[in-house]
């Protein structure tokens, strides 16, 4: 199954502005690095840059992982589009005699690296050991190097334990997403991609507003907040506040209700430190109580006993009720809003996935996932349409891509409990010319699709 919720280390907008092209002329290719640039920063973050390396001086901050991964994207853009250097040719941006000699050889070469980038898809150990070779050569360790010495101020010899480290966990980050997520897209790499772009610039526009509303209640809050009654630590840090809750609920709860209430809300404030990562309890935006129900929660609970959702819920809403009365942060409008949506939706997934689960088969899957000519999509795609309820066939479109596929075959006991809208994140395997759902790794209800 899929791990961890995904963070933007470069929005989308950041994107579109920093990369060197006009809006409408972004295509697929661009797409797909700006996909790959946000999952490099993930699993960084979450599998590299973890405990064992707190102490490293490879160790970057939140804002360094997006820069340094938004320059391996340029780099790979560029060595796939635009190279004109090492073994293949002449920079003729340094010696300008040679332009018009290499202009030709250069397009050849990047016809050639994108050939050989689509042909990774689909051809195995051969091809991969040879795109592996191209690209820690010409993309990894030169911005690596680079990126430690002009923003960190740390010069490395490319022969450094510590950065070979990370470059070949770079390495196997990306081959791993272009194998998993680059079918669609990079096949078609010279296709316009403003609709995904503008889609997806939208989608930000309007969580950002939300955010932009939350900031101003939060100031308005406290410019007017007794501060001498209220105040809670030097920073308001979250254990502080949770454990100032939970003592303010003692005189209110029997024990038995105080019991399970602290477990409960123990779930949120691991979500904002662990997931969020946030250290103070002014930070926390409508967005990150969303994401919290909507998703966090399933991806705990698929392989857990599910707790008793309607009491965490009254939990939940009992910690945000508290934060306006005692810190004046207003979040009970949109936690209202929000838990209409969601509050028989969570326990319906999380009953669906515990179905799947009873009923999955791993040697199978195994045996599929290992045939190289199998064609596979990775994805999260939304129930457009049940096709044919009594034969399991339903219409799907993948949330990012936007790409439709019709008939899909889903065998699984709890299909009826399926609903229009629902967001699978799963393989899709094409059998016989049909296609078919191989493996479920999480299901969501539709109100999550902001945030996945």
């Amino acid at each position: 199954m899929s791990e961890g919720l995904s963070k933007k280390y470069v929005t989308v907008r950041e994107f579109v502005e920093s990369w060197d092209k006009e809006l409408y002329k972004l295509t697929n290719l661009d797409y797909f690095i700006y996909l790959l640039i946000n999952h490099m920063g993930n699993q960084l973050d979450k599998h590299f840059f973890n405990a064992p390396r707190n102490d490293s001086q490879l160790l970057l901050s939140f804002e360094s992982i997006g820069t340094l991964c938004f320059n391996i994207g340029d780099s790979f853009e560029y060595f796939l589009e635009e190279d004109s250097f090492g073994r293949y040719s002449v920079d003729y941006r340094v010696d300008k005699e040679m332009s018009g000699e290499v202009l030709d050889r250069n397009s050849d070469v990047t016809h050639r690296r994108l050939k050989s980038l689509q042909a990774l898809l689909t051809h195995g150990y051969f091809k991969e050991q040879s795109f592996r070779a191209d690209l820690m050569e010409y993309v990894i360790i030169d911005t690596l190097l680079q990126f430690y010495y002009e923003e960190i101020g740390i010069e490395f010899g490319d022969e450094d334990m510590e950065i070979m480290a990370l470059a070949e966990f770079i390495e196997d980050t990306m081959i791993r997403f272009i194998r998993a997520e680059g079918k669609s897209l990079l096949q078609r790499y010279d296709d316009p991609a403003i609709d995904f772009f503008e889609k997806l610039l939208e989608l930000e526009e309007g969580i950002n507003e939300a955010q932009r509303w939350q900031s101003n209640g939060r100031e308005m809050a406290e410019d007017s907040h007794d501060w001498s009654a209220n105040k809670i630590g030097h920073e308001n840090a979250l254990d502080d506040v949770f454990k100032r809750f939970i003592a303010d609920s003692e005189r209110d709860a029997s024990q038995d209700d105080l019991g399970c209430l602290s477990c409960t809300i123990e779930l949120f404030q691991c979500y904002l430190q662990e997931e969020a990562r946030i250290n103070s309890i002014y930070e926390i935006s409508p967005t990150h109580i969303n994401e919290f129900l909507s998703v966090w929660l399933i991806k705990k609970f698929a392989h857990e006993s599910p707790p008793r959702f309607p009491q965490l819920f009254q939990s939940l809403a009992r910690f945000i009720t508290w934060l306006n009365k005692n810190l004046g942060i207003e979040l009970k409008r949109e936690f209202i809003r929000f838990y209409d949506n969601v509050k028989t939706e969570i326990p319906r997934v999380v009953r669906i996935l515990h179905s799947y689960l009873q009923e999955y088969n791993l040697f199978e899957i195994m045996l599929l996932r290992n045939q190289e000519d199998a064609e596979q999509i990775d994805g999260f795609f939304e129930i457009t349409e049940f096709s044919q309820r009594p034969e399991k066939i339903l219409s799907l479109e993948n949330i990012h891509q936007y790409q439709p596929l019709k008939d899909v075959g889903l065998n699984m006991s709890s299909y009826n409990s399926l609903r229009k809208g629902d967001v699978l994140q799963a393989t899709v395997v094409k059998k016989n010319e049909d296609w078919e759902i191989l493996e479920i790794h999480y299901l969501f209800p539709n109100a999550s699709k902001a945030y996945l």
